[in-house]
């Protein structure tokens, strides 16, 4: 008994131990490709997600006026970059044919997420997360010469040589308002926009008479209109 006992034992032993091998051995050989599976999978959606928050915090444009001089064409073009330098979106005007020193497209600047800006009898509207063109309509000025934004949004445009040289529009691409401030002359204009308060403060220009401005106010409650009590624009 003791023999066939001892001859047991040395069986049993290697046998346990083959069988810890290979578990071991099967256990090892699933669990990195399973680890590995789980970190592809990770890495993956960490990248995508990245790339969408990168998209979404598109804040600033980039305008670059580009002409073709030997064409006597020019167009404009807007990029959108993320807080991290990386370019989003990139979109550009129409060509168009270089008319004296009057800019066919004028960058009226940012407000809320939205990108405004002049092309052509048009103001025009972009999303600046992804460059989506959000409205655009036909407006009564040529020659943009000052602009100011509202508090809630509305932007207010002055104009030389037109008729009206004001106008006011909201951040959904509704005209509210069109007036004509300088009424002494054609040569007259409006620029030197600011807001405060409701009160759209400006100057009144002279192409010919640059010495002697007119302060002007305007109240866009009802857009009524007067020369400044101040005697100066507000800021």
């Amino acid at each position: 008994m003791k023999k066939n006992s001892a001859s047991a034992k040395r069986f049993y032993i290697p046998s346990m131990i083959c069988a810890v091998l290979m578990f071991m051995s099967v256990f090892w050989t699933w669990f990195p490709s399973s680890v590995k599976a789980e970190s592809d999978v990770f890495e993956v959606v960490t990248e995508k997600e990245s790339d969408e928050a990168a998209a979404l915090t598109a804040t600033s444009v980039i305008w670059n006026d580009v002409a073709d001089t030997a064409a006597n064409l020019s167009h404009a073009e807007i990029i959108g970059v993320n807080d991290s330098g990386v370019i989003c979106w990139t979109t550009q005007t129409d060509d168009y044919e270089m008319v004296g020193d009057f800019a066919i497209y004028v960058e009226l600047g940012t407000d809320s997420g939205q990108f405004y800006y002049y092309e052509h009898n048009f103001l025009k509207c972009l999303n600046v997360e992804d460059g989506e063109l959000l409205w655009s309509i036909e407006i009564p000025l040529t020659n943009i010469v000052g602009s100011v934004f509202g508090d809630d949004g509305t932007l207010y445009l002055g104009a030389v040589y037109c008729t009206p040289d004001f106008v006011a529009v909201s951040s959904q691409g509704v005209i509210l308002a069109e007036l004509m401030l300088s009424e002494e002359s054609t040569s007259c204009y409006p620029c030197d926009f600011s807001w405060k308060d409701g009160i759209v403060s400006l100057t009144i220009r002279d192409l010919w008479n640059v010495e002697e401005p007119i302060y002007m106010e305007v109240d866009v409650s009802d857009y009524s209109f007067s020369r400044s009590t101040t005697g100066e624009i507000h800021h």
